[in-house]
């Protein structure tokens, strides 16, 4: 059994002091780290953002998907006007099946009658316009030689200056009356004043006449001299109004003239535009039985043809036409879990299956509708994207139908107010 002497008792007393008390500077240096260490981890909880994330399924396509033109009749192609992977504008023309018409001077024809059947003042157009003299129109041709009969028949009947002729001598004819009408007013004047002479010379004679100054014999004969004047007075104005009635009736023959001529004219106008609407049809049904269009704008991929004199079948796809993808956008089908979280105008990051995320990064885009009703569990949302360009740089070629995955941004908090969150939804509990 050991023994203990009083040094040992007196040694064990002082470690047990140090021990139970530390030093002080060791106590403030702990503290201050624990402290910093406390703050720094605070101020990093604070910055370090953590979002929530809602993943969708999602599936490229353009403003436009891509289109297939069909030839709307059998035929072997006649000729192409783009190759394959030419960027085309919308309703150009690709190629024109075999037919019996000059494609040159059909479509040099479409622009005449074109502009024909949209113009405001056909006379004018028809007056500078050129019609074609000999065009090789194929279908075309009965049609085409219809307007330009019409349009023969109108030009010549402006042309002819016979009515011209008759209306200018009318016209003449009118203007001397006015004339003779106002010579004849002039001497209705003087016939009058004279006439109001002999009146009261008349009286004067009347009054010497009762007086028995002058004889009978002698009144009757100046009184001859006051019903001449009157006679001659009426002879004037009756010539004025014969000469009204002539120049009325001038006037009228003119005017019936002039509608004639007017309705002969609008009646070869009602012609010429009758003809112009059947050619404006027909050229419409020979474009669609024998021209194929791209009915958007894109690039252009050759299907089944790719040189002329090649066979094309009705309703045969031909080419096909793959539209810009500057109007980019992506459908997500949102699973009803967390829907409520999805609102438009929130950031969304795709990765694209075909392009591996790790070595080509990802797109970026903004939810721009989301519908109101889900379907078969899922509600369809439009992403739109805010460039082909990805978060590495890299610039996405021009393809459609890509498809990935959507992370939506729903929230983007940080650890504080994450954890702040967590502890009020316990307590609410």
């Amino acid at each position: 059994m050991p023994t203990f002497t009083p040094t040992d008792t007196t040694r064990s007393e002082e470690v047990q002091e140090i021990v139970g008390r530390p030093p002080s500077w060791i106590v403030r240096v702990g503290t201050m780290v624990i402290a910093c260490l406390t703050m720094i981890s605070m101020v990093g909880a604070w910055f370090v953002r953590y979002p929530d994330l809602v993943d969708a399924p999602v599936t490229f396509a353009s403003a436009s998907p891509p289109i297939q033109i069909a030839a709307h009749n059998s035929g072997r192609i006649q000729t192409l006007y783009v190759h394959d992977s030419d960027i085309t504008a919308a309703n150009q023309v690709v190629a024109v099946l075999e037919n019996a018409a000059s494609t040159s001077d059909v479509f040099r024809l479409a622009k005449v009658v074109q502009n024909m059947d949209t113009t405001l003042n056909l006379a004018l157009v028809i007056s500078h316009i050129g019609i074609p003299t000999s065009l090789q129109a194929g279908d075309l041709q009965a049609d085409y030689a219809n307007l330009y009969q019409a349009i023969s028949a109108y030009k010549s009947f402006v042309a002819n200056r016979s009515h011209t002729a008759q209306l200018a001598s009318l016209r003449t004819q009118i203007t001397y009356y006015q004339y003779l009408n106002a010579e004849l007013a002039t001497k209705r004047k003087s016939l009058n004043e004279q006439l109001e002479l002999e009146r009261q010379k008349d009286s004067i004679n009347r009054e010497l006449l009762g007086q028995k100054v002058i004889a009978k014999l002698d009144f009757n004969d100046k009184h001859k001299l006051y019903l001449s004047q009157q006679l001659t007075s009426s002879d004037n104005n009756a010539s004025i109004i014969q000469n009204q009635l002539q120049q009325s009736e001038y006037q009228k023959t003119l005017a019936v003239l002039q509608n004639e001529h007017e309705a002969q004219l609008q009646d070869l106008l009602n012609k010429v535009r009758g003809a112009v609407k059947v050619l404006v049809g027909r050229i419409a049904t020979w474009d669609q039985k024998y021209v194929l269009r791209t009915p958007i704008s894109g690039r252009i991929n050759f299907f089944k043809v790719w040189t002329p004199n090649q066979y094309v079948k009705t309703d045969e796809p031909v080419f096909v036409v793959v539209p810009s993808l500057h109007n980019q956008f992506a459908r997500a089908s949102l699973p009803v879990f967390k829907a409520g979280k999805v609102r438009v105008g929130q950031t969304a990051h795709i990765r694209l299956n075909e392009y591996p995320f790790e070595e080509f990064g990802q797109l970026r885009g903004t939810i721009e509708k989301v519908s109101e009703v889900s379907l078969d569990g899922n509600y369809l949302i439009t992403i739109r994207l805010t460039s082909l360009r990805t978060s590495t740089g890299f610039q996405l070629p021009l393809r459609t139908e890509l498809s990935g995955t959507a992370q939506i941004v729903t929230e983007d908090r940080n650890v504080i107010q994450r954890i702040f969150s967590i502890l009020l939804g316990r307590l609410a509990r």
